[in-house]
C-alpha cells in the first residue's frame, strides 16, 4: 500500500532526477523530455504522491507568498485593507504573511528582519507608515518588491488618498452649510512609529480653515487616539471646557470611529447631532451608515486589492500613476446647517 507520506523529494529520488524536475514534469512544463514526464508521473502514482503548493513552487523558484508589514491589525483601516489584500491574493493562488509590528525598538527590528529573512516573500505590502532610512536601505539591499498603503515611501509605489485634500473636502462641504466656527478632533500618536496620518490631517485642516479667511479656536481642538474609547473621552472633555467657553458649530474628527466617539458623548451631555452640533468622520466605516455620518469616504478593501495587484505585478508597479486614489464627499444626517444662536 503506498505512503501517504511520500513528497516530492521520494519521487525523486526514485526517478534519479532533481525535485526541480519532478515539479516541472508534474505540471506538464517545458524543460523535461515526454519519456521522462512519464516515467516521473508513473513513479508518482505508484508511490502515491499528492502534490502540494509548496512543491508545485520549486520549479518556479517563487514562494508564491505576499508579506504585509501593519502596525496593528484591530484597527477598522488596516483590516479592510488586509481583506481586500487576502481576496486578490487568495484569487491568485498567493499566500499571506502578516508581520504585526506593535513591538518597540529591536522587537520591531527583529520583526522586520524576519519579514525579510531567507528571501521567503516574492513582494511586500507596508500597510500604514513610513520606514526608516535603515529600513527603506534594507529592502533595497533584500530586492523585495514593495508597495506601500496609507502612506508614501521614496522610490516605492504607493496607494493612498491625499490626506490634506480630504480635509479640505470636510471643510468645504461645513462652510458651505454655513459653518464658520468649526473645530477639530486630531488623532494622536499612538503607536511606536512615525504614523503621518495624524498630521497630514490636522495640517490639512487648518489650511483649508485659512483659504476661507478662518482659525481654530484653542476650546474648539481636542486630541484623540483613533478609537471610539478615546473620542468618547475626548467629546467629554470638550464638552465639560464648553460650559464656560463657547462651542463650535460643528466637529471634524480624525476619523471615522473618532467622530462615533464625539456623537455619544455630545448626545449623553444633552447636545443634538445635528441640530446643537453637526459632525463628520473621515473613511465611511462599515457603522457610517448606521450612525448617519457624513464622511469623506475612502475605498479601504478597494486600497488592499490595489495594492496586491501592484505587489503581484513588476509591470503594474513600474506604470502605476503618482497621484493619490480618489476620496468621496458622503453627506448624512450628522451635518446640517448651524442653528441660530439667542
Amino acid at each position: 500500500m503506498p505512503s501517504i507520506d511520500v513528497g516530492i523529494e521520494e519521487v525523486a529520488a526514485a526517478a534519479g532526477v532533481a525535485t526541480s524536475t519532478v515539479s516541472r514534469a508534474l505540471r506538464n512544463q517545458q524543460g523535461v523530455s515526454e519519456a521522462t514526464r512519464q516515467r516521473i508521473r508513473a513513479l508518482a502514482a505508484e508511490l502515491g504522491y499528492v502534490p502540494t503548493s509548496a512543491a508545485a513552487r520549486l520549479a518556479s523558484g517563487r514562494t508564491h507568498t505576499i508579506g504585509v508589514l501593519v502596525p496593528t491589525m484591530n484597527r477598522w483601516f488596516f483590516s479592510s485593507v488586509l481583506e481586500g489584500i487576502d481576496e486578490v491574493l487568495h484569487a491568485a493562488g498567493y499566500d499571506l504573511m502578516v508581520f504585526s509590528l506593535t513591538g518597540r525598538g529591536s522587537e520591531r527590528q527583529r520583526l522586520f528582519d524576519r519579514a525579510l529573512r531567507g528571501r521567503k516573500l516574492d513582494g511586500l505590502i507596508v500597510l500604514g507608515f513610513p520606514l526608516s532610512r535603515p529600513e527603506e536601505a534594507r529592502l533595497r539591499d533584500a530586492g523585495v518588491p514593495v508597495v506601500a498603503v496609507g502612506h508614501s515611501v521614496p522610490g516605492v509605489t504607493s496607494v493612498s488618498i491625499d490626506d490634506r485634500s480630504v480635509m479640505e473636502t470636510a471643510v468645504d462641504h461645513l462652510h458651505r452649510l454655513g459653518h464658520r466656527d468649526i473645530g477639530f478632533l486630531a488623532g494622536g500618536m499612538e503607536f511606536d512609529l512615525s504614523f503621518a496620518v495624524p498630521r497630514m490631517r490636522e495640517e490639512g485642516f487648518h489650511e483649508a480653515l485659512r483659504t476661507r479667511g478662518l482659525m481654530l479656536r484653542p476650546e474648539f481642538r481636542g486630541r484623540a487616539a483613533f478609537t471610539v474609547e478615546s473620542a468618547y473621552a475626548a467629546g467629554r472633555h470638550l464638552v465639560e471646557r464648553w460650559a464656560i467657553t463657547p462651542r463650535p458649530t460643528a466637529m471634524v474628527a480624525c476619523s471615522d470611529e473618532m467622530a462615533f466617539g464625539l456623537i455619544a458623548a455630545f448626545r449623553e451631555a444633552g447636545l443634538r447631532v445635528p441640530e446643537d452640533l453637526s459632525v463628520m468622520g473621515v473613511d465611511d466605516h462599515d457603522f457610517s451608515e448606521s450612525f448617519g455620518l457624513t464622511t469623506v469616504a475612502q475605498d479601504a478593501v478597494g486600497h488592499g486589492r490595489m495594492a496586491a495587484r501592484l505587489a503581484l505585478s513588476p509591470e503594474r508597479r513600474r506604470l502605476a500613476p503618482s497621484e493619490p486614489v480618489p476620496h468621496e464627499l458622503r453627506v448624512r444626517r450628522s451635518t446640517a446647517a448651524p442653528r441660530q444662536r439667542a
